[in-house]
């Protein structure tokens, strides 16, 4: 029974404590000053507390922090020792009317089952900016449900800081204009939930003095406008309890804007030395300026322009008056390094070249083949090349290799003048079918470029070597009586 009339004395002191405080004061809970309960430390922000006095000391509203309305900020609480844990209930006089009972001012209330405490502290992006109290209360072994700040505390202790809150109003983000023309003019801007604007539309940059058109929306349209004028069209965010962001403006003029549909957008891959043109309509009220990557393209003053070596982001900036300009679409050309040309290898009557996805071979300028193949059997005389094209599409073509001899069998027409070994490794012996007083034997490559030329005299037979790469060579026999004939020569 003397128990519980104690504690009936405490709740009545605490009451009595509570009434006889005037407008300007805060109610200060019972405690019985000391207890394993204890508050050891607050963090948040600038304020780093860590306390030494037990329970004789609670206030510390000279301990201030800073924080924006509508953040949030970590705070870090210890209570307690040992085994002794503490809950822990935070308090914030959101609306500054010296009391810490209303909506929402119970920010944090819970037993963690240790010493420490991590609280998310959120301040509401409409409080009033200035300073306000926060009050930390800790209780042995209780998650503090329904929470007091004025009440009794048994075992435990409570601490008031102070809170500066930041007028955190945002600014609102990609303001734009739309569609304007002599008379008129649309507006945009990012929407945010909860947050009202206040816009005004006028032909002078200065501020707005006093309250704008309130809008929850975030477009506006204005009509009857001035044809050629500068306008000015400020915007600010609302956040409510007379919380404004700063004013933000955009400028424009009113005009019928030129049309300017470019003929190509989007992405482009392009081969280096090909060319893409772009263009947009031609008028002869407009005046022309091309850009890549925004960076003027000197002299490119007319509605077309031909992207040939470069890579880049292009458009064209088109003018009716000074104010009165519009940007077309962009192309994003993306310019592509022509391969290496191909080299050609002859081996034969057999032509190889590799390094591309598809290849044209021409026979004097005449496509003869076109596929994915790497070789060709050529079939008669003739200037040869072949041209590449990779993955991307780009081509690179090769020298010209000009091939004689094809179709020439190993002996010839004069059947009595035999060569042999054929093929051979490089010694060959030639028999004619008589004596002659001259001989000359000329070797020539398959492209024709000749590599001896040797004359003999008396002779119906000799033996030679074969000089050079593996291949196919050409002997031209002429004599004193006249030329005999071309034998065809394999070296292995």
């Amino acid at each position: 029974m003397g128990k519980l009339n104690k504690h009936i004395s405490l709740f009545l002191l605490a009451f009595s404590l509570a009434l006889s405080a005037s407008s300007q004061t805060y109610c200060i809970p019972y405690w019985p000053g000391t207890g394993p309960a204890d508050i050891q430390q607050v963090s948040v922000g600038s304020i780093y507390h860590i306390t030494t006095t037990g329970g004789s000391v609670t206030n510390y509203t000279h301990l201030k922090t800073s924080i924006g309305a509508g953040d949030t900020v970590l705070m870090g609480i210890v209570a307690g020792h040992f085994n002794f844990y503490a809950g822990v209930s935070v308090f914030v006089d959101l609306n500054n009317d010296f009391d810490l009972v209303d909506p929402n001012e119970l920010v944090y209330n819970y037993y963690t089952g240790s010493t420490v405490h991590s609280v998310q502290l959120t301040v509401p992006v409409n409080t009033i900016p200035g300073l306000h109290r926060m009050r930390v209360i800790s209780e042995l072994n209780t998650t503090i449900a329904n929470a007091d700040p004025c009440g009794i505390i048994i075992d435990g202790d409570f601490h008031d800081y102070t809170l500066e809150v930041t007028n955190n109003c945002p600014k609102d983000s990609n303001m734009r204009v739309l569609n304007f023309t002599d008379s008129t003019a649309d507006f945009s801007w990012a929407a945010r939930s909860g947050i009202g604007y206040e816009y005004v539309l006028k032909t002078d940059t200065v501020d707005p003095i006093g309250l704008g058109t309130a809008t929850s929306t975030n477009s506006h349209s204005a009509n009857g406008l001035s044809s050629q004028q500068r306008y000015y069209f400020h915007l600010r965010t609302s956040c409510g309890n007379g919380m404004y962001s700063p004013w933000e403006r955009i400028s424009f003029v009113t005009c019928n804007l030129p049309d300017a549909p470019i003929n190509q957008s989007g992405d482009f891959e392009l081969c280096e030395g090909y060319i893409l043109q772009l263009s947009v309509p031609l008028d002869s009220n407009f005046t022309y300026q091309w850009y890549n990557n925004g960076t003027k393209l000197l002299g490119n003053t007319s509605n077309t322009f031909n992207v040939q070596w470069f890579s880049g982001k292009y458009y064209v900036k088109v003018r009716r008056s000074q104010a009165c300009v519009t940007l077309s679409d962009t192309a994003n050309v993306e310019v592509l390094n022509v391969p290496d040309p191909p080299s050609i290898t002859v081996n034969g009557d057999t032509l190889t070249t590799n390094g591309f996805s598809y290849y044209l071979w021409h026979l004097s300028g005449i496509v003869v083949q076109a596929d994915s193949s790497n070789t060709y059997t050529v079939s008669q005389n003739g200037k040869y090349w072949v041209t590449g094209i990779d993955s991307n599409g780009c081509r690179a073509s090769s020298d010209t290799v000009n091939l004689i001899g094809v179709g020439i069998s190993t002996y010839s027409r004069a059947t009595r003048i035999k060569l042999f070994p054929n093929p051979t490794s490089g010694i060959y012996s030639l028999s004619l079918d008589q004596v002659y007083k001259q001989t000359t034997i000329t070797i020539k490559d398959i492209s024709g470029r000749t590599l001896s030329s040797i004359e003999y005299r008396n002779i119906d037979k000799m033996e030679s070597k074969l000089d050079g790469d593996p291949g196919v060579y050409f002997l031209e026999i002429n004599t004193d009586q006249g030329f005999l004939g071309t034998l065809r020569v394999l070296k292995e």
